[in-house]
């Protein structure tokens, strides 16, 4: 049974992030799918930054709530005009064609492959003649509004020149600190505003029902770069590298894998990136939008390891019963993958099920893949304990500390079998 993925929008709006009504009515509007590759269409909906293309040239499009941000930063109103700095597959300028019709959207976009990649999916929407391309800007021309979806350090002069007078540039600014910055234009005058804190305008007058005051606009573009980079495959941070980590050694290595063609290889890696996506998500503590991310891997490509980790997201939410289905689909998906087999052990013991729990950690000690195979064996000691049959539990963790020796719990489980102290959970 396949996750239902309704859009993030909803879910923005009661966050407080969605709160302008003419963005919202262009992003609710405007179809993503028609700007995403065929094999990457079934994730349209999910609330993560997507490739224009699996192959190069393609650029990345934002997720929804780093562009909901953005757009409402940018104040876009019937009739201003804009420069667009870099080409974002036709998507973010279908959205500011219909935010600003009828005055003309301008992109400035060097790579004429990807111009002209964006200007293919514009007029399958019947929107090319909305939208210009320019290789550069052409001098004199004036924008009431500058932006950029990239997060980046500064304006480049040329784009700085661009902006009208009484008109402002918004772009997303990394660098020591994450957060937005605002150039103004006054004649020959500019005044640079930053902020870490977001508040639409016009949020005050909104009723979403959130509570902007909440956000913490600095996490969210930390976050919105970290989701990006897993598209570019350029971790910058440690968090980042650790996160990296984990996917690569919960993934078959590339000789573990079933021989694949170059097409499904493709859609393989997708679907491992959307993963590393929704594992990002998980450890923010954003779990709808991580099982969002898992169920979208899932549709581009079904593996055991996104079933397995959407099921451990259900878990965090005592949905313990469809944990288990989820593993089940993850051994029906690859029987040699280990971590179902203690999942649904370990959900079992949630369930009070103990003498159920005990042969699926049996089997998950003999799976011929698993990163860690003293998690079982745990598992297995702690049903022991719970059971009274301290012995078998002794074995259980003894044989836990052999294959990891730095595994706390197993050593501390061992001392209070020693001690004779009863399980505490």
């Amino acid at each position: 049974m396949a996750v239902e993925m309704a859009g993030p929008w909803d879910r923005l709006e009661r966050r407080g992030i969605l709160v302008g009504a003419a963005v919202a009515e262009a992003l609710r509007h405007v179809p993503v799918s028609s700007f995403l590759p065929p094999e990457l269409r079934a994730a349209a909906m999910t609330d993560a930054p997507l490739p224009t293309a699996l192959r190069e040239p393609r650029v990345v499009l934002p997720a929804p709530r780093s562009l909901a941000m953005l757009l409402q930063m940018l104040e876009p109103e019937k009739g201003v005009s804009v420069l667009l700095l870099g080409s974002v597959g036709g998507y973010v300028e279908a959205l500011l064609a219909r935010l600003v019709a009828p005055a003309p959207v301008t992109v400035w976009e060097e790579d004429g492959a990807l111009a002209s990649a964006a200007r293919a999916s514009l007029d399958a929407l019947g929107l090319g003649e909305r939208v210009t391309f320019v290789s550069a800007p052409t001098p004199g021309a004036r924008f009431d509004r500058v932006t950029a979806t990239d997060a980046i350090q500064r304006l480049a002069p040329a784009a700085r020149e661009a902006i009208a007078d009484m008109g402002f540039a918004v772009f997303r600014r990394y660098h020591e600190a994450f957060g937005f910055v605002k150039v103004l234009r006054g004649g020959d005058e500019f005044v640079e505003l930053s902020t870490t804190e977001f508040l639409p305008p016009k949020a005050a007058e909104a009723d979403t029902g959130g509570d902007t005051a909440s956000i913490d606009l600095g996490r969210e573009l930390l976050l919105a770069r970290m989701l990006e980079n897993v598209w570019h495959g350029r971790p910058e941070s440690e968090p980042e590298r650790e996160f990296l980590a984990v996917v690569e050694d919960t993934y078959a290595k590339p000789e573990e894998r079933p021989p694949m063609e170059a097409d499904e290889l493709l859609r393989y890696d997708a679907a491992k990136r959307l993963f590393h996506i929704g594992y990002i998500y998980q450890g923010a503590g954003d779990w709808e939008a991580s099982i969002e991310a898992y169920a979208a891997s899932i549709a581009v490509r079904p593996t055991a390891e996104a079933h397995t980790f959407l099921g451990w997201v259900y878990s965090f939410e005592d949905r313990h019963v469809e944990a288990i289905a989820e593993c089940e689909r993850a051994i029906a998906v690859d029987p040699s993958f280990g971590n179902p087999y203690n999942d649904i052990g370990a959900y079992l013991i949630e369930l009070k099920r103990l003498d159920e729990a005990v042969p699926w950690f049996e089997k998950a000690k003999t799976a011929k893949r698993y990163c860690c195979y003293f998690y079982p064996y745990s598992n297995l000691g702690r049903v022991y304990m719970m059971k009274g049959m301290r012995e078998k539990a002794r074995r259980e963790f003894e044989e836990a500390l052999r294959i990891n020796p730095e595994y706390h719990y197993a050593r501390e489980m061992l001392r209070r079998v020693d001690r004779g102290e009863d399980y505490i959970a």
